[in-house]
């Protein structure tokens, strides 16, 4: 349980940052760059990032077991190969 809570906990922590993704208008407003300054494009790529952490920990605990079978079939593809 508390591990759950804690992956619940993680993934809005995130989704803050997230929203700005999709309200570019927001960058300009909290941090005060116009939308024609590189530091926007960073700013706005940073947002895409927080996404991606969002997805990962709303997933969660299954993150870690395809990334478990990912290395497993890994193993099992270099060991067959040669």
């Amino acid at each position: 349980m508390l591990e759950r809570t804690s992956w619940i906990l993680l993934a809005l922590i995130h989704l803050t940052p997230f929203a700005v993704f999709f309200a570019p208008t927001t960058i300009s407003r909290l941090y005060s760059v116009a939308q024609d300054d590189p530091s926007f494009a960073l700013l706005h790529h940073r947002a895409a990032l927080f996404g991606v952490v969002f997805i990962a920990s709303a997933c969660g605990r299954h993150m870690i077991l395809v990334s478990v079978n990912w290395q497993s079939f890994w193993q099992l593809f270099r060991c067959s190969a040669f």
